[in-house]
């Protein structure tokens, strides 16, 4: 859903929800911010405390509409401002209307929101601050190259093993055989 926010996403909610096959267990990884965090006057700015009232009703949604379902909140990961101005003013005529600064708010937001409604956070910027300053991480200093989405797949994917085990994947069946045992029979 390329450029939407959580405001846009609440008007759809119901019917994503509703598009995702329900399961007895199941993990839902919400990772808004990169939009709702730009910088008035751009029109996908969502104010802070919209943006943390908009996460708390999706979780809302997703406990009521699918209980058993396990979700897991992402901060969303820093701007390189420079490149991404660079990159807006060649491609739009308009700076980017974004900072570092502002989108750590938004990530210290979804880290009280998960603590508020108990949901584990998958902090993105815990320990990789470094690693988000160096350009080849972003394609144009807001999009994610693949070293980028390295790092943040990295980052959901220890906050799985560390806070939900139960779909780390080391721990989760198989739900077919090894395929070296199944070529044997």
């Amino acid at each position: 859903m390329s450029g939407y926010t959580t405001t846009l996403t609440l008007k759809h909610f119901d019917d994503i929800l509703d598009s995702i096959p329900n399961a007895d267990r199941s993990l839902l990884v919400v990772c808004f911010g990169a939009n709702d965090s730009a910088i008035e006057p751009s029109i996908q700015h969502v104010p802070l405390e919209k943006y943390s009232e908009n996460l708390k009703s999706m979780i809302d949604i997703i406990q009521t509409k699918r209980p058993t379902c396990t979700i897991l909140l992402a901060t969303p990961v820093p701007v390189i401002q420079e490149a991404w101005d660079k990159w807006s003013m060649k491609n739009h005529k308009t700076p980017g209307y974004r900072s570092w600064d502002v989108v750590e708010q938004y990530a210290n937001a979804v880290r009280n929101v998960g603590k508020e409604k108990n949901v584990v956070v998958a902090d993105l910027w815990q320990g990789n601050e470094e690693k988000w300053k160096k350009e080849e991480n972003f394609t144009d200093g807001l999009h994610l190259s693949k070293d980028g989405y390295q790092i943040m797949f990295d980052g959901i994917k220890d906050a799985i093993e560390t806070n939900v085990k139960e779909f780390a994947a080391a721990d989760m069946a198989w739900p077919f055989e090894h395929w070296a045992t199944a070529i044997k029979k």
